[in-house]
């Protein structure tokens, strides 16, 4: 296998990476609060309400980032312009943007959903 083929395949299993996280936490959401799993920040783990509504928010957001990625590798694959070689760096780069993102989403919705003692608005 070449290598362009390699970094094309890493740039794909990358991009399933949400998708899987997404399934997982689908699967077995965590139920109490933890310092162990789930999405944890101190407005998220202000009672459970705050942690279930970002739990459940966070988790949806993994699909749509998934699909970013995912067409994020198949242009890089496409494009004239850009080497084979560095769909991985791309696909990575864009990947976690888009995870970081993430944080910043559900602390806004967060915000606007709970107060600062963590009662709906």
């Amino acid at each position: 296998m070449s290598g362009e083929i390699i970094e094309l395949l890493v740039g794909i299993a990358l991009a399933f990476i949400p998708f899987v996280i997404y399934l997982i936490a689908k699967k077995y959401p965590p139920k109490n609060i933890n310092s162990f799993y789930g999405y944890r920040t101190n407005r998220s783990m202000k009672n459970v309400d705050t942690w279930q509504e970002a739990n459940t928010y966070t988790n949806r957001l993994f699909v749509p980032v998934g699909i970013l990625t995912l067409i994020t590798v198949l242009i890089s694959a496409i494009l004239p312009g850009v080497p084979l070689g560095r769909v991985t760096t791309i696909t990575t780069c864009v990947l976690v943007t888009l995870s970081l993102s993430i944080l910043g989403i559900t602390e806004w919705h967060l915000y606007k959903t709970f107060d600062e003692n963590g009662n709906k608005r």
